[in-house]
């Protein structure tokens, strides 16, 4: 992140990287664990493995990129220090494309450790209780954007990397009813990951329905930063809002259509294959 000194005296420029050590190991650490995971300690670490799909590689590590396009590129130079429409993508990126990804990346036995140990598995669902990541995610996440709150994490460093820390683990709480592997493992009936995604939506699109609808500059720090790609401190206000409340509910709502109609494809197909005549059974297996 650059110094807020320099934020309001530097162009800024797409060379612009900001280096955080945190992320940079974290990313690391992250890779190279999946990438021994999946490989040569797979069936030492793992007895009931199998092998990794190439889509399931793909997700993780374009989830461990788009961390770094988050947090570290000049996209989140330009949320720190620039514009709020940057730091609004640079939101959504970490609490729904990062987890959705990362989850889509790891398969299923690779959460068997875990699960044997008894008090981890109960503290991790309890946590991951539809109702309980609901609040330590969404309540924060609405009341950061109170300005009082966003100019702090804005002026000081370890307050904005404890925020996206949060973030990141609390959206990673919220997305595993909806990616857990099995209904034991906590993983919500289709009906209700419909309604629970639907539910989603509404907290980003209030807050972000306030912040487009304000008068005036809520956050000095953004209105005092140089301005850059012509927008002035409104428009970019204007922007970031309509980010967070429309591209927010779009997201959340693609997720909620993908996994209803795929539902009812399965609920047609189930049908079929129990009206049919044994003889038609056995021709369609």
């Amino acid at each position: 992140m650059l110094l807020p000194v320099l934020a309001a005296t530097t162009p800024f420029s797409f060379l612009s990287w900001s280096f955080d050590p945190g992320v940079i190991f974290g990313v690391y650490i992250a890779g190279w664990l999946y990438y021994r995971a999946i490989g040569s300690r797979r069936t030492k670490w793992f007895s009931a493995s199998a092998p990794v799909e190439r889509r399931q590689i793909i997700c993780f590590y374009s989830g461990l990129a788009a961390v770094v396009f988050a947090l570290i590129s000049p996209l989140g130079v330009l949320a720190d220090d620039y514009l709020l429409s940057a730091h609004m993508i640079q939101h959504l990126l970490i609490t729904i494309i990062v987890p959705v990804l990362i989850y889509a990346g790891i398969p299923g036995w690779m959460y068997e450790p875990a699960r044997r140990r008894v008090r981890l598995w109960r503290f991790w669902r309890l946590l991951t209780h539809p109702l309980m990541s609901f609040f330590l995610f969404q309540i924060p996440f609405s009341l950061a954007h109170a300005p009082i709150f966003y100019d702090l994490t804005l002026r000081y460093q370890p307050v904005h990397i404890a925020e996206h820390m949060w973030f990141l683990v609390s959206a990673f709480l919220i997305w595993w009813p909806i990616m857990a592997p099995t209904r034991e493992d906590g993983k919500l009936p289709p009906i209700l990951a419909v309604v629970f995604l639907f539910f989603q939506t509404v907290p980003g699109q209030l807050v972000g329905a306030l912040i487009t609808m304000a008068d005036t500059p809520l956050y000095d720090e953004y209105a005092k930063a140089v301005r850059t790609f012509g927008m002035s401190v409104m428009s970019d206000q204007q922007a970031g809002g309509l980010i967070m409340w429309i591209g927010t509910g779009t997201l959340y709502l693609g997720a909620l259509t993908y996994i209803f109609f795929r539902w009812v494809r399965e609920s047609e197909a189930s049908e079929r294959f129990v009206g049919s005549t044994p003889t038609e059974a056995t021709k369609t297996s």
